[in-house]
Order: C-alpha cells, then sequence, then structure tokens
C-alpha cells in the first residue's frame, strides 16, 4: 500500500513507534511521550495526528490487521493459481510468522483482545478482528479444499488464537514451533524450572507476614484485571492493599518475584475450579457427550464467573513474552494442562499422538476463551459453545465414539 501524502507517511511512521512501544511494554503503558521518542518526532505532533489515545490504539489494529489481511490473501492467490496446499500448513505457516517474523505486532494484537474486556473501545476492535478473521480462514478453507462450515473455521480460529497465546509466552523459536504442531510439549530449554519461585506455603515466615503477603498478592492481581502489568509497582500495590510503601518490597525481592507469585494463586484457584467437575470424568468410561458436557461447563463458568481472574491471568502471558523470569510459571501450567486433558482423552497408546491430542484440546480451549472474554460475549451468546466443542472433539479426537466420522486436519 502506496502512501501518497507527507501526512499519510508521518502517521505511518507514528504508528510503527506505538507498535513497538506497545509490544516492549504492554498497551497500558503506552504514551505520546514514549511514541514521540520512539520515533524521533515533537509530542506535539503525535497530539496533532492522534488527538485521543483511542484513535491512535484503532490505528494500531488496523495497521495490524491490514498486513494480516494482506498476508492471507497472497496465500489465497497462491492457492488459486495452483500452488497445492492444506489448511494445517496454511496454520502452522502463520503460527511460525505470528511468533517469530511478526511477533511485535502479534504481541500488539494480544495486548488489543485482553484490552478489549477493560475498554468499550477496544471490544469494537476486537469484535472486527473476530469477524475479519472468521471471514479470511473461510476463504482459505475453501481455496484448500477443507469443511468451510462456521463451526469448522471457529474451531480453526480458536485453535490458532490459543496456540499463539503459548507460543507467545513461552517465546518458541521458529523450530519448535513446528515440534509443538507435531505433538511435543513447548519447552524453554533457558529458563529454570519453576521450582526456583518461592510458594506462601513453604516460606518459614509468621502468621502476620503471610496475611500480609496474600494481600499484596490479592492487590497485583486486581491491578492485573483492571489495568495489566504495567500498572503493577511496589507504590501502586501499597496504596491499594492499604501497606506502608516499604512492605511489598519486603516481601517480595522484585515485580518478577510478586507476578510469579501472584501467577501461581491464579493457577492454583484454576485448577481446584477445573477439579470441581472433572474429577466425575473417568478415561475408561468417559463418554463423548460426557466429556463436551464437562467442558462445556467448566467453559461457561471461566468465561463468566471468572472472566476477570483468566483476564488478569492471560495478562501475565503478555508480560512473560518480555520477561524470561515469569515463564516457569506458565510452562508448568501448560505442561500440567496438556497432562490433565491426556487423563480424560481416549488413550491411543501412542505417547506424541497422545501428547498431541492434550496440547490441542488445551490450545482450543484456551484460545475460546481468550476469544469470548476478548469480543464481550454475554452469556446467551455462549449457547453455541457446547456444539463447537462437540465439532471440534471430533475432528480432534477420531477415537471419541461418535455418530460422524470426520478427517481430522490435523492428522
Amino acid at each position: 500500500m502506496s502512501l501518497d501524502t507527507k501526512g499519510e507517511r508521518t502517521r505511518a511512521a507514528l504508528v510503527d513507534a506505538a507498535i513497538r512501544v506497545a509490544a516492549c511494554e504492554g498497551l497500558a503503558a503506552l504514551s505520546y511521550r514514549k511514541v514521540a521518542s520512539m520515533a524521533g518526532v515533537s509530542l506535539a505532533l503525535v497530539n496533532y495526528h492522534f488527538p485521543v489515545k483511542s484513535e491512535l490504539i484503532a490505528s494500531l489494529s488496523k495497521a495490524i490487521l491490514d498486513q494480516y489481511s494482506r498476508s492471507i490473501e497472497r496465500v489465497i492467490r497462491h492457492i488459486d493459481s495452483g500452488v497445492s496446499t492444506t489448511l494445517e500448513n496454511v496454520s502452522s505457516r502463520l503460527l511460525g510468522n505470528a511468533t517469530m517474523r511478526d511477533q511485535e505486532r502479534t504481541l500488539v494484537w494480544a495486548e488489543i483482545c485482553l484490552e478489549a474486556a477493560r475498554q468499550p473501545e477496544s471490544l469494537t476492535l476486537s469484535r472486527m478482528w473476530d469477524s475479519e478473521l472468521q471471514r479470511l480462514w473461510t476463504k482459505v478453507a475453501r481455496a484448500t479444499g477443507h469443511d468451510a462450515c462456521a463451526l469448522s473455521i471457529r474451531t480453526e480460529t480458536d485453535l490458532l488464537t490459543g496456540m499463539i497465546f503459548v507460543c507467545l509466552a513461552l517465546q518458541i523459536d521458529g523450530a519448535s514451533v513446528v515440534d509443538v504442531l507435531g505433538g511435543a510439549a513447548p519447552v524453554d530449554p533457558d529458563v529454570a524450572p519453576p521450582a526456583s519461585v518461592p510458594n506462601l506455603a513453604t516460606r518459614q515466615a509468621s502468621r502476620k507476614s503471610i496475611e500480609t503477603s496474600a494481600r499484596v498478592i490479592e492487590a497485583a492481581i486486581d491491578i492485573l484485571k483492571e489495568q495489566g502489568a504495567s500498572g503493577i509497582s511496589f507504590r501502586t500495590i501499597a496504596d491499594r492493599a492499604g501497606l506502608s510503601l516499604t512492605a511489598p518490597s519486603y516481601h517480595f525481592q522484585s515485580i518478577a518475584d510478586l507476578l510469579s507469585q501472584a501467577q501461581i494463586t491464579m493457577i492454583e484457584r484454576s485448577k481446584e475450579r477445573y477439579r470441581e467437575v472433572m474429577k466425575l470424568a473417568d478415561r475408561n468410561t468417559l463418554s463423548e457427550a460426557l466429556l463436551v458436557d464437562l467442558t462445556t461447563t467448566i467453559f461457561v463458568r471461566e468465561a463468566t464467573q471468572s472472566a476477570s481472574d483468566n483476564l488478569a491471568f492471560f495478562t501475565s502471558w503478555l508480560d512473560a513474552a518480555r520477561q524470561s523470569e515469569l515463564r516457569p510459571v506458565i510452562r508448568s501450567f501448560v505442561e500440567n494442562q496438556i497432562l490433565a486433558w491426556q487423563r480424560v482423552l481416549p488413550d491411543t497408546h501412542d505417547s506424541a499422538t497422545t501428547k498431541r491430542s492434550g496440547l490441542l484440546s488445551m490450545s482450543l480451549f484456551l484460545g475460546k476463551l481468550i476469544r469470548v472474554i476478548s469480543t464481550g460475549s454475554a452469556t446467551s451468546d455462549l449457547v453455541t459453545i457446547k456444539d463447537e466443542f462437540l465439532y471440534a472433539f471430533r475432528v480432534l479426537h477420531p477415537a471419541l465414539p461418535c455418530k460422524k466420522a470426520i478427517i481430522p486436519p490435523w492428522a
């Protein structure tokens, strides 16, 4: 796309600078002063082109969506010209590009998705993204000869969203992305295991100290829900918790330490919610209908009653993409979730296939959850979720007994 005027070129340069700032620090930390500094222009120039911040964010979203749309359209043209490929290959390529070459823009897209749950302006952008994704992937499915029904496209886009968040959070490189799609668990070999993160339950501390630490953690989680990780500092934590300015830093050596402990707290709460329902599941007796019912029950609760908790948790995922010390907890969660899904899915007697099934199920669930939270779906909009899971499980797990055989696109 050519930019004909100096004003258009300036706006494009400012948008590019804003994307770099948001990718490095998060959308909540985006400021006109930082954009001006990144672009090497005056603050007044940024204000002139973008009188309000919501207009700047909308321009970021449009620039990223336009680039993504052009990439998809190029793929479709290649297929139409006679290049043979599959929907799986297109998904693999786009996932690799999104998490490597275009990682900055993908991070900002993810930020906009989560910000949509906090800001009405971003909600409109997120819904626009969702609508465009469905349109583009329908065209890709038709071009590759794949099932292009609404449930199929929803499965593909939700699965891709979940995989993108996993790969971003764990900073998986290009070679490993292929391995992940083949069923290998995501692993970051340069990050220490999560056992290195202290847990309140194992600390030798007085009751008062434990209670104060818990207040600090709760304050951090509340701020994550409302503002994102960029809103967290020892000062804001102290103000929110009603503590002295020195109290948070006394109990936690760094913000990263505090965020890691907040992640652990959120994960444990999530696990407890899941256990209440999934304890009814037994791989040996679990039917397709019961698996879908249990998954739907958990999902609706996570998307409604626990939406703000999940918003805070996924916000920490994006921060983990920028700070390696936050990745161990996310990695542990991902690996545990893969194992949890493996326990309720049919045993294929092949470790790679079973692990892949667990990974894809987890990614699908997370992708759907992120999409529902980011588009502001009301409870009434969740009536299709059961049908979505039914279709997706038949596609991803043909070993489940079902009425209609569907060839899985990931096979």
